[in-house]
């Protein structure tokens, strides 16, 4: 599941659902935008919370890591419309009507840099390693540079399965950055700055992409004019020079905000899931924020077998005592929030202690075992395939510090059967056992207005500019 840092909630991506509509990139954008070069127009700069200290294909999950692995990495099939495959990194692919069988032929002379090419026997390795994860009955040849796969079954999510970064082409380095296909390579990574390079220099366009650690409301590169992408960080936070001198739009974001519940006793788990006051914390936790939309499941509208409206509630007369800690990462909410914890104990009998996090902390907290909460408000993207969305909350360490391998078994069955169902019912069942099992209440789906510079001269539908831009192809 991709995992995500806005704020620094956990951002878990989304694809696409059957009616065209491309991941994160679903608005149809018709637009041609000529704007002048600028100093510095060749530097891309990025405003980002919470830089991830290394850059690899696994961290996809993990919001700025995937903005990164945009720019440095291909991965084996796109899907910019929603419905049809294409591959940069392919020179000819085929399947079957039935979907039982499918041939991988990569174009020649691929590189991860000069002297270091992705051979023939590199992309069989890899499409072997990972097939091997997706289903255990396969078998595979290698022929006049073409890898066919077979199936016993047919397997109609197996492409969908390659468009999946972290199942990306890349190569280990002994540092801190992995090498993928794409134009950029990373030249540094450190705790304010990583720098990414473009491998083959062009003309009018950008070639190094910098993304700067965002360290809030006071941060001076705010007023930096080498930032062309503020829009991994709070809308709010946006400065008002960039509204008023970029191009804006509304974006229906296909994602959802959640609250997770990592609890181990069930009683608990289910007092927060069915007390939690839905409108009241989101407008608590996000002050002056009203741009949301309800949604019934974990599943965002958009994503296959998403459900409009508020879950189903019943807080009950029953109290319980004791005491959550509640990870706040937003600035400039504790009023509001104190507000909030106060009206929550009064309804379920919790307290909650609001311990404050700065963005990276809160995403360094996230990754440690145990975690130091028990409430936290994330933002999942829903990734390539059911699986990959439900796995970090049914494996054990991912999320939950308590054992989930009780709750499992709905999630190992249809992890070890892909194409036993349609990617609408995988969806639907998985998001259903979370919500089951009061692992994770849904708190919305949000939009916010992006914001680009009005020098980028092809702006257009599939380009992926949508919130994780692919910088490559824009020029000035």
């Amino acid at each position: 599941m991709t995992v995500f840092f806005q704020g620094p909630a956990l951002n878990i991506k989304v694809c696409s659902n059957k009616n065209g509509i491309l991941g994160v990139f679903f608005i149809a954008l018709q637009m041609l935008f000529i704007g002048q070069a600028k100093a510095g127009a060749g530097l891309w700069g990025v405003l980002a919370p919470g830089l991830p200290e290394r850059v690899s294909a696994a961290d996809e999950a993990t919001n700025v890591s995937f903005y990164i692995l945009k720019q440095t990495h291909e991965p084996v099939f796109r899907r910019k419309d929603g419905e049809n495959y294409s591959s940069l990194i392919l020179d000819k692919w085929s399947r079957s009507l039935d979907y039982l069988n499918f041939s991988f032929c990569p174009a020649p002379h691929l590189e991860f840099a000069p002297g270091l090419p992705f051979t023939f026997e590199d992309f069989a390795a890899h499409v072997s390693s990972f097939t091997s994860g997706y289903s255990g009955r396969f078998h595979m040849v290698k022929e006049r540079n073409c890898v066919n796969i077979s199936f016993e079954s047919p397997q109609n999510d197996y492409l969908y399965f390659w468009t999946a970064y972290e199942r990306a082409p890349t190569k280990s380095t002994r540092g801190t950055a992995e090498l993928g296909l794409g134009s950029f390579s990373v030249e540094s990574v450190s705790k304010n700055r990583i720098v990414l390079t473009r491998k083959k220099k062009v003309t009018g366009g950008y070639n190094s992409v910098v993304l700067y650690a965002y360290t809030g409301a006071r941060d001076p590169n705010l007023e930096n004019r080498e930032i062309k992408d503020f829009n991994l960080i709070d809308t709010a936070a946006v400065p008002e020079w960039v509204k008023e001198s970029f191009l804006s739009f509304e974006n229906p974001e296909m994602k959802s905000l959640i609250l997770i519940i990592n609890h181990p006793d069930p009683k608990v788990r289910e007092r927060v899931y069915n007390c939690v006051d839905i409108p009241s914390l989101r407008s608590s936790f996000f002050p002056g924020k009203t741009d949301f939309y309800n949604i019934s499941t974990l599943l965002p509208m958009g994503v296959p077998g998403a459900v409009p409206g508020l879950p189903a509630q019943t807080c009950g007369a029953a109290r319980l005592r004791g005491e959550l800690r509640f990870a706040n990462w937003m600035p400039g909410n504790q009023e509001a929030m104190k507000k909030y914890a106060a009206a929550f104990k009064a309804k379920s009998g919790i307290k909650l202690r609001l311990d404050q996090y700065s963005m990276s902390e809160f995403a360094q907290a996230f990754s440690r075992r145990p975690k130091p909460f028990d409430l936290a408000v994330i933002i999942i993207y829903v990734p390539s395939s059911p699986k990959s969305f439900s796995g970090m909350f049914f494996k054990s360490g991912e999320i939950y510090d308590f054992d989930i391998w009780p709750f499992s078994e709905k999630y190992r069955k249809l992890a070890n059967s892909p194409g036993s169902i349609t990617v609408e019912k995988a969806y639907q069942a998985l998001s259903s056992e979370i919500s089951g099992h009061a692992l994770a209440l849904p708190i919305s789906q949000s939009k916010r207005t992006l914001y680009y510079p009005k020098e980028i001269s092809n702006l257009s539908v599939g380009s992926g500019i949508i919130e994780y831009p692919e910088v490559a192809v824009f020029m000035r």
